[in-house]
């Protein structure tokens, strides 16, 4: 189990979250909060990745953050 940074996530859970992200794959509310959390030398040094498949990952993760934003936020609406 991979600890600091990555949350505590093992670290075959973060290799298939970078995966995921990389092929624009949905993720869940764990992968999304642990990637956010996940520095760039991280990603390069431990993940192999380089400067385009990290700012990719990056994209995708932000995009996936809002995803649930606007989920919780619409979930939020129909409560009141």
């Amino acid at each position: 189990m991979v600890k600091g940074i990555y949350n505590d996530m093992p670290k075959v859970d973060l290799e298939l979250a970078l995966l995921k992200a990389q092929n624009q794959t949905s993720l869940n509310i764990d992968e999304v909060l642990t990637l956010l959390d996940t520095n760039d030398q991280a990603m390069m040094v431990d993940f192999s990745l380089d400067v385009p498949q990290i700012e990719s990952v990056r994209s995708w993760v932000k995009q996936e953050a809002q995803r649930f934003v606007f989920s919780y936020s619409s979930t939020y609406e129909d409560v009141e």
